[in-house]
């Protein structure tokens, strides 16, 4: 890689710097068949994975700062239990995506699907399916509500059949809104809006305020938005978006899903109660909460809320509202679970919920895997750092370094890698470790890495052991008054930097433990419900360990020994 390249490399790391809360979330895609296909991408395992054990299994992670004030970050996940009350007769507002994105098996998929609404769903039911393109192709087939048994379904069913077809560019934005204006809302009904296609607005893209604008206007009359992924190409802002933000759902295909079950699940889906909020209250020792206005809540799914609290170890919240257009009131407490050093992240999603401009928006996805997300997101971003930082110790620019080890630093402020990182910066500015004896150790750690058959450590070859420096660069700084000086004393700072070192190895070995030990036992939580799951798990804490430039090699190779027998079991 150029030297150009690596300083295009480190601006883009420079900039950083905020980590994404809702960063995309993946759907299906439907080919062949219509059985669709999981996303090859690693990450988005790892990402299923943090969902289904460490966040599924805390509603109420924390994280302690080290600012020393006391208080507490925390995550809770909101999923109220709310009682099944008798289902209102539906006004289901179909909008199928006719763009050219979902030519073939997608919109095939989305005729089949309104063929069997209109069998599934009840007599006191009603529909009207749009066709979502450029303005002057976004229409009501239709014609308004109908029944779904009724002359003028038929006639759209058979219109989707001979006449539509998929071309041009999806109004998404445009064809919600003009479809809404249409809809006349009857008390005692429930109104449902379902998108059929890919989420894509092409044609005039949806802005993050857009969305929320939106979907208040839907939540001020009641009016859920569900959406079924179909397409090669998802926007997941979109589809879950605007689901989450209205007390919705995305309703994937499984594999080898039949039309006319998925029909009959997304009904039951739509006919889940859904809690308005009209008012929440936490409990004493709140300091701040986000969102600062509660989304459409469901008993079905979790919503993400971040806060800061006076040191407690109980989540309690009062929720105000209606479900069903009846009053309910309902109480959260859940136990907040032991601060982590791994919930940095949650440093970073406080930040940037509270300077945002829409402190009142929810998290586009459910809480689980909005969690899971950032804190993938947040270690890639802290790695990310450290990687160009030691390209920049090796390439002798010091003040890049300098400026990137402190980044990472402040992401992740238990990183004993960041930490000694700044302190190698320091010693080769004041000159107690010169470039030479830095450079003759880059080299024996390339060359022993070499030597290692070790899966995807060549992605840290280059990479110099910060603390063996730190040591050298004790035993190279000269005595301060002689030989007899440094007999009765070590080099000023010389013991408190080593001690630190070793102190910050130790912590990073006790979490890489406890690590390993939750891993093996979730891994063995899911293999009877989820096999390849657990080996993912397994596989990926290997990965982890292997990967470990921290922790002593006796350790690496005990831990990697450990998982490596787990995963032939």
């Amino acid at each position: 890689m150029s030297t150009v390249q690596r300083l295009r490399l480190v601006g883009a790391a420079l900039a950083l710097v905020g980590v994404i809360i809702c960063a995309q979330v993946w759907g299906d895609s439907s080919r062949g068949t219509g059985a669709l296909q999981q996303p090859a991408n690693a990450n988005i395992k790892l990402n299923e994975g943090l969902a289904a054990t460490k966040f599924a299994q805390q509603l109420v992670v924390s994280y302690q700062p080290r600012s020393g004030d006391g208080d507490l970050l925390i995550a809770a996940q909101i999923q109220p239990k709310l009682t099944t009350a008798a289902a209102l007769p539906r006004d289901l507002l179909v909008l199928i995506d006719t763009s050219a994105s979902q030519a073939g098996t997608p919109y095939t998929l989305a005729r089949k699907i309104s063929k069997a609404l209109s069998e599934t769903m009840g007599a006191q039911d009603k529909i009207d399916v749009w066709t979502v393109n450029i303005p002057s192709a976004t229409r009501s087939l239709t014609g308004g509500l109908c029944s779904p048994k009724s002359e003028k379904m038929t006639a759209a069913l058979t219109k989707l059949e001979t006449s539509e077809y998929a071309s041009g560019v999806c109004d998404l934005k445009g064809g919600l809104e003009k479809a809404l204006k249409s809809m006349e809302f009857g008390s005692g009904r429930q109104p449902v809006v379902l998108l059929l296609g890919d989420g894509e607005s092409a044609y005039d893209p949806i802005t993050n305020s857009q969305r929320f604008q939106i979907s208040q206007n839907m939540v001020s009359q009641k009016v859920a938005f569900f959406a079924v992924p179909l397409g090669t190409q998802l926007n997941p802002m979109n589809l879950h978006g605007f689901a989450t933000s209205t007390g919705g759902a995305v309703v994937r295909l499984t594999p080898n899903e039949k039309p006319e079950d998925l029909s009959k699940r997304l009904l039951e889906t739509v006919s889940a109660p859904i809690l308005y909020p009209s008012r929440f209250e936490l409990a004493n020792g709140a300091v701040e909460a986000y969102p600062t206005k509660l989304p459409p809540l469901r008993a079905d799914s979790r919503t993400l809320m971040v806060g800061r609290l006076k040191e407690t170890d109980t989540f309690s919240m009062m929720i105000e509202g209606q479900v069903a257009g009846q009053a309910t009131t309902v109480h959260i407490r859940e136990k907040i679970s032991k601060p982590e050093n791994d919930n940095f992240f949650l440093v970073a999603m406080l930040a940037q919920w509270s300077k945002s401009d829409a402190k009142a928006a929810p998290a586009l996805i459910s809480a689980e895997r909005a969690l899971a997300q950032s804190a993938q997101q947040t270690r890639l971003t802290q790695e990310e750092f450290m990687t160009q930082a030691h390209w920049a110790l090796a390439e002798d620019k010091v003040d890049v370094a300098e400026k990137l080890f402190g980044l990472a630093a402040k992401v992740n402020p238990h990183d004993t890698d960041a930490a000694n990182g700044v302190a190698v910066v320091k010693r080769l500015k004041d000159g107690s470790l010169t470039p030479k004896h830095m450079h003759a150790e880059m080299a024996a750690a390339k060359a022993k890495a070499d030597k290692m058959d070790v899966p995807f450590q060549s992605d840290r070859a280059d990479r110099v052991d910060l603390a063996r420096l730190l040591v050298k660069a004790e035993d190279q700084q000269p005595p301060a008054g002689g030989s007899a000086a440094a007999a009765q004393s070590p080099p000023v700072g010389g013991d408190d930097l080593l001690r630190e070192a070793k102190q910050q190895q130790k912590l990073a070995e006790q979490q890489i433990e406890d690590s390993v030990d939750r891993s093996i036992k979730n891994a063995k939580g899911e293999l009877s419900r989820n096999p390849d799951l657990s080996y993912e798990l397994l596989k990926r804490q290997l990965e982890t360990v292997q990967n470990n430039v921290v922790i002593g090699e006796k350790l690496r190779n005990r831990l990697a020994t450990q998982l490596q027998g787990q995963l032939r079991d």
